[in-house]
């Protein structure tokens, strides 16, 4: 019998993503509810983010990133090396294996590494 239907996990579709705009790229998913450490640790990490911003041209708006940190997102990168610092904000004692989660992913879609 001819299946007439496929699917693809959100990792799959993130792979897909990724290869087809061919830059790296890193997910941040929020699972969290919103505890009063859940949110000083999202503000910590939101600290990290306005200093990486620094980094960035000039002019750069760095709300996305933070809001993909609050909201969850996928965000790309014109190098690796920015999208692994950032990778990193979310690789901390008090981020890996917690309510926010984060896959890197080079720029063919391959995933490199989680934080789980």
């Amino acid at each position: 019998m001819t299946k007439l239907y496929s699917t693809l996990n959100w990792n799959e579709i993130h792979e897909l993503a990724v290869a087809h705009v061919g830059k790296p790229a890193v997910y941040v998913a929020n699972h969290g509810d919103a505890t009063d450490e859940q949110l000083r640790i999202v503000n910590s990490v939101r600290e990290k983010i306005e200093e990486f911003g620094k980094k960035l041209p000039d002019g750069t708006d760095i709300f996305d990133l933070q809001h993909a940190v609050i909201w969850d997102g996928l965000v790309f990168f014109e190098t690796m090396e920015l999208a692994k610092e950032f990778y990193s904000f979310f690789c901390t004692e008090e981020t890996d294996s917690s309510f926010l989660y984060a896959v890197l992913y080079r720029a063919d879609g391959k995933c490199i590494n989680e934080n789980t």
